[in-house]
């Protein structure tokens, strides 16, 4: 299923916006490792950031 509607010309578009994107992102400096992540949270109607781990390596 599209987000875009049939009726519009090839060269339309739409804006990203937080509920389009569920990301996980793991950064490691020196010997710590740390995941972190966004999703949409549906009963808030918000999206959420938080860091899921942190750990020695």
């Amino acid at each position: 299923m599209s987000v875009f509607p049939e009726d519009k010309d090839k060269y339309s578009y739409i804006s990203l916006s937080g509920d389009m994107i569920d990301a996980r992102v793991r950064i490691r400096i020196g010997s710590c490792e740390v995941t972190a992540e966004m999703r949409y949270d549906e009963i808030l109607k918000y999206p959420l950031m938080y860091v899921a781990s942190v750990r020695e390596l």
